[in-house]
């Protein structure tokens, strides 16, 4: 039995050597953190900008407010190169240095600012500057080489990062909600903009507009009033009926802009989504009326309506099917449409209200309600105060990406969709391993099935340590309870471990502290396990009857320190859970698992106390000292030679 325990240490020993190398090799890249030092360090370039990762899944690219531009190496954790550190004196100079977008297309990396478009190779040299006035934003459509910013004079520039042939267009990228809508197709030959709620498509090819959908104009009322009283009182009649009439053009005018459009990847059809329309019954609530228009026909194919508003449009996966989200009555849901037909494919509800106990507040995710699907279409992350990640092709079951509240993200995929990069305003840069269940929860990491398997071999060794106990009376020469507590241990960290294996996502560096904690108490259980066995098992029968008793006394102190930094690991645990507003999303990621591991550990550490300060230690004690003396006393009488007598 000592063997297997020397054999559970040595696993133990591996696993937290592979993990704490494997978290330390991205450490330094997967979570990128900086401190604001200053009130104004949000202009010194003190908080990440943009962030993107090649498609091998390697390199990450980020940049600073001030323009500096920084290449990471994913697998070890090493910066590659810095490049383009402006000096930064006043906001106006911050706003001229700030990067617009910053992007990989192939091998190279391209990085727009307010003056000039820059491509780097991934060695840092500048292959092509080309100079560009433009303005704050810029976007890329997914799958494409053409590149969107804002422009002088109410006009968008179209970039291609290939050739850097530019074309220039009237009208922004801007909805009627202020957000920036537009889409190219696959072919790069049409552009539509979200001109203001007023949608144009433009052809590449020909400069011209080729679709336009600009909505009925408003009438303006004419308020001009002659000298003459009774004049005066008729037109004021008047103006106020035209006034009436006009609030209700206006108001009819509003329901009809659409809040969203996209283009299909065909370029034949366009998506539109109406989410100001309200309900005539029930003026309170609001519907969102979505139609499929043919921009060759100029005529809707199909239109339906939904409850509550709808937004965010997605056309990822398959080209004949598109996605939207649906958000009503504190629910939010995924519905996946088909294009030709409008008839629903899918619908994925998520909770974003978390019921709590009363007395506690309850918790609201994805304030900020965006969804990112991976290029596969096969996941989809919802970011916001409590970002989750999901599978889309199965009911859903949320799991947590570990970021901190304070953080709204934006989400980049690697091509692959393995790797998903999230970043926000407050300076912080996060890279998480993508994986499913459907391959029994493994990482897919080369150390994963080692990781996955060793947990369950160390989960073993516990099982064993239990069964010895049960079987041999005099067991491992140690008390029963240490024994059964040293089992439970073990099969609670395998259990831990095995079912971190089992989620979707997971920041490899951000380990929940419970679980560090829990590394921790494990090692220590096995270092006093080890020492029990040293002393009394591979040293049993030399009369070490001093250090023994020292070493019990020893053992039974540390056993009584772990019992009481569990039990206060345990409440710091809960009581974070409690302030933080994790309710709901425990260390353990099902109500089972949570019940199992909250009364193994509190049972364990208060059986540990009782036992330590009763009696039956003590006695256990004594009569582990006399039996001591008794083997001892058996030894010298066998061994003492008697003189024959003659």
């Amino acid at each position: 039995m000592a063997v297997w325990l020397l054999v559970g240490a040595l696993l133990y020993s591996i696993n937290v050597k592979l993990m704490s190398t494997h978290w330390s090799v991205w450490k330094q890249v997967m979570v990128l953190d900086e401190e604001l030092e200053n009130s104004d360090a949000e202009w010194k370039g003190a908080v990440n900008q943009w962030v993107d990762i090649h498609e091998s899944g390697v390199l990450m690219a980020r940049t600073h407010n001030d323009g500096t531009i920084e290449l990471w190496d994913l697998m070890d954790g090493s910066q590659l190169w810095r490049r383009g550190a402006a000096q930064v004196t006043s906001p106006a100079s911050f706003a001229d240095t700030r990067a617009r977008y910053v992007g990989f297309q192939g091998d190279v990396l391209h990085v727009l600012s307010s003056d000039r478009l820059t491509s780097y190779n991934l060695e840092g040299a500048v292959i092509r500057e080309v100079p560009v006035k433009v303005g704050a934003r810029a976007r890329k459509a997914a799958g494409v080489s053409m590149l969107v910013a804002d422009a002088e004079h109410d006009s968008s520039v179209v970039i291609d990062l290939r050739t850097y042939k530019m074309w220039k267009i009237p009208g922004v990228m801007q909805m009627e909600d202020g957000q920036p809508r537009m889409d190219i197709s696959p072919d790069e030959g049409l552009v539509m903009l979200g001109d203001r709620g007023q949608v144009r498509v433009f052809s590449l090819v020909s400069g011209g507009i080729v679709y336009e959908w600009t909505g009925d104009p408003l009438k303006m009322v004419d308020t001009s009033i002659d000298t003459d009283l009774k004049q005066v009182i008729n037109q004021m009649d008047q103006a106020s009926i035209k006034l009436e009439k006009q609030i209700a053009e206006n108001t009819q005018m509003r329901n009809s802009m659409p809040t969203e459009a996209r283009m299909t990847q065909d370029g034949k059809t366009l998506i539109l989504l109406f989410s100001n329309h309200l309900d005539e019954n029930n003026p309170s609530k609001r519907k969102t009326r979505i139609q499929a228009l043919d921009m060759a026909e100029n005529q809707v194919i199909w239109e339906t309506e939904r409850e509550g508003k709808c937004d965010e449009v997605h056309f990822l996966g398959t080209p004949d099917t598109f996605y939207l989200r649906q958000m009503l009555d504190g629910e939010q849901v995924l519905v996946s449409y088909e294009v030709d037909t409008g008839t629903v494919m899918n619908e994925l509800p998520f909770s974003i209200i978390k019921e709590r106990p009363i007395g506690r507040k309850p918790v609201r995710g994805l304030s900020q309600e965006h969804f990112y699907l991976d290029p596969s279409g096969e996941r989809v992350v919802f970011t916001g105060s409590e970002p989750w990640i999901s599978k889309v092709d199965e009911n859903p079951s949320l799991f947590p990406l570990f970021i901190s509240k304070a953080d709204v993200p934006l989400v980049r995929f690697s091509s692959d969709g393995d790797l998903v990069a999230t970043y926000s305003a407050s300076g912080v840069v996060r890279v998480f391993y993508v994986y499913g269940r459907e391959a029994l929860g493994y990482f897919k990491h080369p150390l994963g099935w080692l990781l996955y398997f060793s947990w369950v071999i160390w989960g073993l060794v516990g099982v064993l340590i239990i069964w010895k106990w049960a079987k041999d009376e005099h067991g491992l020469k140690m008390p029963a309870w240490l024994g059964l507590f040293l089992g439970l241990q073990c099969l609670r960290m395998s259990y831990h471990f095995t079912n971190i294996a089992a989620v979707h996502a997971r920041s490899i560096v951000e380990v929940p502290w419970e679980g560090s904690r829990q590394d921790l108490f494990g090692l220590f259980l096995l270092i006093v396990c080890m020492l029990y066995f040293v002393n009394f098992w591979l040293i049993r029968g030399a009369n070490w009857s001093r250090l023994t008793s020292i070493t019990v006394l020893s053992i039974k102190c540390c056993s009584l320190l772990i019992s009481g930094l569990i039990i206060l690991g345990v409440f710091e645990s809960h009581w974070d859970i409690w302030q933080h507003e994790w309710w709901g999303t425990p260390v353990m990621y099902d109500s089972a698992a949570y019940i199992s591991y909250i009364s193994i550990t509190w049972v364990g550490a208060f059986s540990c106390l009782v036992l330590l300060l009763s009696k039956d230690s003590a006695q256990w004690c004594k009569r582990w000292e006399e039996k001591q003396r008794a083997q001892t006393m058996k030894e010298l009488t066998q061994t003492r030679v008697v003189p024959s007598v003659e």
